[in-house]
């Protein structure tokens, strides 16, 4: 499903993953092992917008719906087929729901 005519943005993304130190990637993963905001998604007054990949086994699609069903006037958008960098994965979709989504 990606798009080949963003080979570069892809590799370019390739360098920097390859590239970030393991210290750099122990501390996101300890980070992310305590997140819990889910409490605090009600609390939330602006319009918010979730887009999931179907096939993301970082943030699942089924836990960004429920994050949206959590968060008053929110919006979610699940793109079938695609994972976790979406905007590389589906950058027409995603640039044209976050364009519905703020107009």
């Amino acid at each position: 499903r990606t798009n080949p005519l963003n080979a570069d943005t892809i590799n370019l993304s390739k360098e920097m993953i390859k590239n970030t130190s393991s210290m750099g990637y122990i501390g996101c993963a300890h980070a992310l092992k305590t997140l819990n905001y889910l409490k605090d998604l009600s609390t939330i007054n602006k319009d918010m917008l979730y887009i999931a990949g179907e096939n993301d086994m970082g943030a699942p699609a089924l836990s960004m719906e429920e994050m949206s069903h959590l968060t008053p006037n929110s919006k979610y958008v699940c793109v079938a087929g695609a994972a976790h960098i979406l905007n590389i994965e589906a950058p027409d979709l995603v640039n044209e729901t976050i364009l519905n989504f703020l107009t």
